[in-house]
């Protein structure tokens, strides 16, 4: 049977779930309770010797993982040794996802400056052909009265057959009115054409500039969430950096009160043996003189000895002090970060 352990977190997170396979990517999120033995350096749960080899699980992949092979954590979350390579290649690939998008948020910003650059020459190029239209319109309205007037002149000219020169020069004037009031007919439907022409390019070029803007807006909040992510990890990273020193300072702090302990144990025995021997010297003291420089002697090791069990004291309780303001600033720390969420078993 495993050495392992149950958090209450995990019975009610686990316990609970409807079925194994609730996660959205279908993994099954119970595959680690068949696990007997590490997935990463497989080795066996539960081996008393050896204390890396409590079981835990991934919370990415879900398996059976030791100590040795879940030291990492994602965003406070316990993680295997492949679970988390595979997250740091996902960041280099962000990262890379990053600089492109950075790229093309230039080039539509680019393209943006000139779309707003060929509006600006369209609305004056249509303002342009309304002011012709409007002269030509003008013109048409002119030449029709002059030919209105040649024909009642070439009538006249007609009954009274009077000034054959100026007669033909008048029905000349009419025939090249109505040949120029034809030209700039269709010069009018043209620059019509040209206007709704300009008109449906300024909505077209509205329409992308919005859509290029919309584009912008998102790129940015893609780029701004890759470096809220990016800046997640590293502060990941750091926290369990600090953890792992933390720990190995801790250790360090036990093996130091251990030899101090060890120490002042071997004072103690050494005390003992000395205080065996004052007493076989006492009963073969003699005189009175003999036996007080004896006690005396004896006192002033006592005193001694206290001094150094009184400095031994201090120095343990300076440790335990130091170690516990460093766990308390790194419990400020965890506080404000997200919450660590692995389990163990």
């Amino acid at each position: 049977m495993d050495n392992t352990e149950e958090s209450s977190h995990s019975i009610e997170d686990f316990n609970t779930s409807s079925s194994p396979t609730d996660h959205p990517d279908g993994i099954d999120q119970q595959a680690y309770l068949k696990d007997q033995n590490c997935v990463i350096c497989h080795i066996k749960f539960g081996k008393t010797s050896l204390s890396h080899t409590r079981k835990y699980f991934c919370k990415f992949c879900f398996r059976g993982v030791c100590g040795n092979c879940s030291s990492h954590r994602i965003n406070g979350n316990r993680c295997c040794n492949s679970c988390y390579d595979a997250e740091l290649q996902n960041k280099d690939k962000a990262k890379l996802i990053e600089e492109n998008l950075i790229i093309r948020l230039k080039h539509l910003e680019e393209s943006l400056q000139k779309l707003s650059e060929n509006q600006i020459e369209n609305e004056r190029t249509l303002k342009n052909l309304e002011f012709i239209s409007k002269q030509k319109e003008s013109e048409i309205i002119e030449l029709k009265f002059i030919l209105e007037n040649s024909k009642g002149h070439r009538n006249s000219r007609e009954e009274d057959k009077i000034n054959k020169t100026k007669y033909y020069d008048t029905l000349k004037n009419f025939e090249e009115s109505q040949s120029q009031l034809v030209i700039l007919a269709n010069e009018k439907e043209k620059l019509r054409s040209s206007i709704h022409k300009a008109e449906n390019e300024i909505i077209l070029q509205n329409e992308k500039t919005f859509e290029i803007v919309k584009e912008i807006r998102e790129l940015k909040e893609e780029i701004a969430a890759s470096s809220q992510n990016k800046q997640t990890l590293r502060e990941n990273i750091d926290l369990n950096a600090k953890l792992k020193d933390m720990e190995f300072q801790k250790d360090q702090d036990k093996v130091s009160i251990a030899e101090s302990l060890e120490l002042l144990r071997d004072q103690i025995i050494s005390e003992q043996q000395e205080n065996d021997s004052l007493r076989v010297s006492i009963s073969g003291a003699t005189s009175e003189a003999e036996f007080k420089k004896l006690i005396k002697k004896e006192q002033t090791k006592i005193f001694e000895l206290k001094e150094e069990i009184k400095s031994l004291k201090n120095q343990i309780a300076s440790q335990e002090i130091k170690r516990d303001s460093k766990f308390e600033e790194l419990s400020v720390v965890e506080r404000n970060t997200q919450p660590c969420k692995c389990e163990i078993f």
